[in-house]
């Protein structure tokens, strides 16, 4: 991999909270796993199938495209990283309320993975769509941009994936609606139903050189000049004296 030009950064050890990306991935599983399984006993194969349904829904949610290409309907997922192809997930029926005691065992953890699927895709997709205050101009929905549409009652590890074809700005220019392209055929959708895979990567700045030293050990960077924060000259003259009174006592 050295020869592909691909670099390594490692956290220190024992410091999670250096990763708070993927721990927050970590976190939200289970949560939604808890919530799923419950009370629920599962024996150890019942336990190891359900994990791995529930690894191909997370590993096959869409990153970036993956071409530029405008009839390329295929995007990155974290299953290209580890097997080099997207993971699928086995047709089953829907069986969301079907009562539990009509079921087979298999049908049954069937039925946990697509609870665990609409709850998480459910806050996944939302966390995408996250519109924050209008303090700031973002850039319209252009066409050939490859978007996330947002479906109910999809299988679990399917993604509803589109070309914007079709953009209608309003009379202030803005793009509220638009035509996307899927596999079945051509959908009209606001854009709050449709979420923008990201095409560019975020800027990164230089760090000041004179201040700061790379640690090749550790991947994390010391500053030669720390700032030390001052001891609080409002701090009435009582409270001084007390603090010195009891270290002597």
């Amino acid at each position: 991999m050295a020869n592909q030009g691909v670099t390594w950064h490692f956290i220190p050890p024992a410091s999670p909270h250096f990763g708070g990306l993927w721990e927050a991935g970590v976190k939200s599983v289970k949560l939604h796993l808890k919530k799923t399984i419950g009370d629920t006993h599962l024996t150890y194969e019942e336990f190891t199938t359900l994990l791995s349904k529930i690894e191909a829904c997370l590993n096959s949610r869409p990153l970036c495209p993956m071409t530029g290409t405008q009839e390329d309907l295929e995007s990155l997922t974290p299953a290209h990283f580890l097997i080099g192809l997207n993971m699928f997930c086995r047709d089953t029926d829907n069986v969301l309320d079907t009562k539990e005691n009509r079921l087979t065992r298999w049908e049954y953890l069937n039925k946990l993975n697509q609870q665990f699927w609409k709850r998480w895709s459910s806050e996944y997709l939302t966390r995408l769509q996250k519109r924050p205050k209008w303090t700031n101009t973002s850039n319209n929905i252009a066409n050939g941009d490859l978007v996330l549409i947002r479906e109910d009652n999809i299988a679990p590890a399917n993604w509803c994936m589109g070309r914007v074809q079709t953009t209608y700005p309003g009379k202030d220019g803005y793009v509220r609606v638009v035509t996307v392209k899927t596999p079945s055929g051509y959908l009209t959708r606001p854009i709050t139903k449709i979420s923008k895979l990201a095409t560019d990567a975020p800027i990164r700045t230089e760090p000041n050189k004179n201040a700061i030293e790379q640690n090749p050990e550790m991947g994390s960077t010391i500053d030669k000049n720390p700032v030390v924060n001052p001891k609080p000259t409002n701090m009435p003259p009582s409270s001084v004296t007390n603090s010195k009174t009891k270290k002597n006592h």
